[in-house]
């Protein structure tokens, strides 16, 4: 079962824009977090926390997180990507894309 959780439109969502944007997915490995939103809507980081084990599927507070981050420009393009090890990639585009 997967379950979908959207952003109150209260003043600590508004602060990170996920106000009535996707915040939390819950699926059978765990939960991915959707943390910050950029203003024109472009997810900015994000949080993965898995399940302990395949047959507990309760996430406590402290479980580890996974974070990945997300940089993007003037056009909306991805031109910086952190993942969940700290690996950095750049991305660079000329006038053919």
């Amino acid at each position: 079962v997967e379950c979908f959780t959207y952003g109150a439109s209260d003043a600590s969502n508004r602060q990170v824009n996920r106000s009535g944007r996707l915040i939390r997915h819950d699926d059978p490995s765990g939960a991915l977090l959707y943390e910050t939103y950029s203003l024109q809507g472009q997810l900015l980081s994000e949080q993965r926390m898995f399940y302990p084990s395949l047959t507990e599927h309760d996430l406590k507070a402290d479980s580890p997180r996974y974070s990945t981050t997300w940089r993007y420009n003037a056009f909306a393009e991805v031109v910086e990507h952190t993942d969940a090890k700290g690996n950095l990639q750049h991305t660079e585009y000329a006038v053919d894309g």
